[in-house]
């Protein structure tokens, strides 16, 4: 009798893992997830055990999820408190490294956070996506519990967890793109701020004349690019083609009250009008033409597309 209690056992089980099997084919090939990426699907239960289960509570890819997220959270809290470009600027780079290391946190074998919770300019697409692995996981752990590697219940717990990870992408996905793009910012500007302080420390009497007429408007920007570059421009490039503007003779600087300064070499001049602390129009422009007219623009917009398009290409060819 004992013998055929132990051989009706492992019919038993061999049954169920049959049914367990043909029931996880007919999973993934059905018409509700065939078209999820195969590295997601789970062929058996004992996979679902080993290549989802342990890896997911695996202790080092818990501390992934859980260090990364606390990391991005009290990285993100620093970036808000400081005024330090350069100390923001490393601030950036370490939470966004360590948003890489929470995307590369597992989920299951082949499935990364990344690949689980899809960010996309279409986010009803990105939802989908992950709504369905959520979908196929709460029926591959139905499938298996009660089984040899899973009780009852089990699965809506498990899947509860991939859950919760999926909300702290979400969650913090629009303040790593806020991140990318204040990096890129930060970035251009402290390397503008390395420019301009190579500039003024360095041997330029074009730049020590300026320094010494109009201090206030060294760092002053013309659309974002600051017109010291625009004076450089003049000297390194416009001096190939017109001779005045290689010697530092030919400029002059004049302060105009608080918050004009002229601009004159040769037959050119510009007037700089601040608005603000750091910024400032080109109000005038005046010029020969060929036949040793005069020509004064007093278009601002035009002015100022002029001589920040002149700026920023000579900010891009240092």
């Amino acid at each position: 009798m004992r013998k055929i209690s132990w051989l009706a056992i492992l019919l038993i089980g061999g049954c169920t893992l049959i049914v367990e099997q043909s029931n996880l084919v007919s999973l993934n090939d059905s018409s509700e997830f065939r078209f999820l990426d195969e590295q997601v699907f789970i062929c058996s239960c004992r996979q679902l055990k080993e290549e989802s289960y342990d890896i997911f509570y695996a202790a080092e890819n818990q501390k992934c999820l859980e260090e990364n997220a606390k990391q991005m959270q009290k990285l993100s809290e620093q970036i808000e408190q400081t005024n330090d470009l350069i100390k923001k600027e490393k601030l950036l780079d370490d939470v966004l490294a360590s948003s890489e290391k929470f995307d590369a946190c597992k989920i299951s074998k082949g499935l990364t956070v990344a690949g689980f919770a899809k960010q996309s300019n279409d986010s009803a697409i990105a939802y989908w996506e992950r709504d369905k692995i959520i979908a196929y996981f709460t029926q591959t752990y139905q499938i298996c519990e009660n089984g040899e590697y899973f009780d009852k219940n089990d699965g809506s717990r498990i899947v509860a967890d991939y859950q919760t990870v999926a909300r702290q992408k979400e969650k913090n996905t629009p303040k790593i793109e806020k991140f990318k793009e204040l990096k890129s910012k930060i970035s251009s500007q402290n390397q503008m701020n390395k420019k301009i302080a190579a500039l003024l420390s360095g041997d330029n009497p074009i730049i020590r004349k300026m320094q010494q007429a109009a201090p206030d408007f060294m760092r002053v920007k013309v659309n974002e690019c600051p017109i010291i570059f625009f004076v450089q421009f003049l000297k390194e490039n416009v001096a190939m083609f017109n001779s005045d503007f290689a010697f530092a003779d030919n400029y002059q600087f004049k302060k105009k009250g608080a918050d004009t300064l002229v601009l004159t070499v040769g037959d050119i001049e510009y007037t700089f009008l601040k608005k603000g602390k750091d910024s400032a129009d080109v109000i005038i422009v005046k010029d020969i033409d060929q036949w040793g007219n005069q020509i004064i623009n007093k278009s601002t917009i035009l002015n100022n597309i002029d001589v920040s398009s002149s700026c920023w290409g000579y900010y891009k060819a240092i």
